[in-house]
């Protein structure tokens, strides 16, 4: 019998990204506002939206 392959569920394949995965720990640990999260990943606000668009199901 040969093994199925399956492709990776929609959210790891979003969470392999190092920022988004960065951005998810943050919020795992309290709920921070976006200006927040800018400050603590020192990313720009733009970028720091944009993945927190694609976390955002």
């Amino acid at each position: 019998m040969q093994p199925i392959e399956r492709q990776a569920p929609a959210v790891l394949k979003l969470l392999t990204h190092d920022l988004r995965w960065t951005l998810l720990q943050q919020l795992v640990r309290s709920d921070y506002r976006v200006a927040e999260l800018v400050e603590q990943v020192e990313q720009p606000l733009n970028l720091v939206s944009y993945h927190l668009r694609l976390l955002h199901w």
